[in-house]
């Protein structure tokens, strides 16, 4: 017997409908990690439920996993959940699902993250500007947020499941590994708007 409920970032149930955090409790869940104190208050509340790092929602007795909690974006107070944001892009050509990624990172300027778009591209960089600034306009306007970079990425990586690994995006990002691409993006911006 196993039970299943979503709570919000207050630790309070959400209504159906809403995306909450996928905690379970009975007696085949875990009871812990071994000897790591630490990664057992983090996972497992005073109550002995266990926080799978699912986000989820609940739809007419369905539960849906919707992504993991460490992808939620936090950026000037707000939490956006990377999947919504993708979701505003994918009707525009080029930026179908799959082939942009949204994730919050920390560039070496920036004391806190930031939104980061990573976009599939493997053509002239002229091509990806216009792309790139459709991008940036269709994400503020429907969600309200601005995009710091948008990187041009020749791979999206993928779990052995096909899911997207945005945290690998965002680390590679932060470790400077896209500093040759975003050099050749900012001249191929700065020739299109004559600066």
């Amino acid at each position: 017997y196993i039970s299943v409920k979503l709570v919000g970032d207050d630790g309070a149930e959400v209504a159906p409908g809403h995306v909450g955090h996928l905690l379970i409790r009975g007696d085949n869940v875990t009871r812990g990690y071994y000897e790591n104190p630490e990664a057992n208050a983090a996972a497992i509340t005073p109550d002995g439920w266990l926080n799978t790092g699912d986000l989820a929602l609940l739809h007419d007795g369905e539960f849906y996993i919707t992504g993991r909690s460490k992808e939620i974006i936090f950026v000037n107070g707000q939490n956006y959940y990377p999947h919504d944001l993708e979701a505003v892009l994918q009707a525009e050509p080029g930026l179908e699902l799959g082939k942009v990624v949204a994730a919050g990172a920390r560039s070496a300027e920036s004391p806190t993250d930031e939104l980061v778009l990573f976009v599939l591209h493997r053509s002239d960089m002229a091509d990806f500007v216009p792309l790139a600034t459709k991008a940036m306009h269709l994400v503020n306007e429907h969600a309200g947020v601005e995009v710091a970079r948008v990187v041009p990425v020749r791979r999206i990586p993928k779990t052995t499941s096909g899911k997207l690994q945005r945290n690998a995006l965002a680390t590679a990002y932060e470790d400077g590994e896209f500093a040759a691409e975003l050099a050749e993006f900012d001249q191929a911006w700065a020739a299109l708007h004559g600066q």
